[in-house]
């Protein structure tokens, strides 16, 4: 499928979260008692992916920046823990209402809700309450864990990557 096939059926932008070969062991284990897998509550057209990864990792996971229908807080993007929220983040170290995007015309910011382990934009953390924007390319940080905010174009070659290695 050519690029702008591909950004014509994806548009928008998505969070991104990296295999983690570590997952098994060291702080994420110990936070949850056990290995951490990411997990989202399943909402129709809004669910998780997976891009396919080498045999060993743990896998890309692929989150859609967006408004489930019938979601809270109209005017924003929540991402936590809760099931209600638009970006489900499904580990006990983030908040049922951890942050949310906020989208004008030109921008998008996100703020951190008060959450317990805070949020970060590329390693400065948020201060409660007080929005920061956020670009493509940019790393968000919920409590520990980290995604990175990618747009179509920008998964298509990560896509076309992946395919080549496989």
């Amino acid at each position: 499928m050519p690029l702008h096939e591909f950004v014509t059926l994806h548009p928008g932008l998505y969070l991104l979260k990296r295999p983690d070969p570590r997952a098994d062991v060291g702080v994420a284990a110990a936070d949850s008692g056990g290995a951490l897998d990411y997990r989202t509550r399943e909402v129709p057209a809004f669910g998780s992916f997976e891009i396919p990864s080498s045999p060993g990792a743990s896998g890309w996971r692929l989150l859609p920046i967006r408004k489930r229908p019938n979601g809270p807080f109209p005017d924003s993007i929540g991402v936590g823990r809760a099931p209600n929220c638009d970006v489900v983040l499904r580990y006990p170290f983030i908040s049922k209402l951890h942050a949310q995007f906020l989208r004008d015309s030109l921008t998008m910011r996100l703020v951190d809700r008060g959450s317990a382990n805070g949020t970060c934009v590329n390693g400065t953390s948020l201060e409660p309450e007080k929005p920061m924007i956020v670009q493509v390319g940019d790393v968000v940080t919920f409590g520990k864990l980290e995604l990175k905010v990618v747009d179509a174009p920008t998964l298509y070659a990560k896509l076309k990557r992946e395919a080549r290695t496989d």
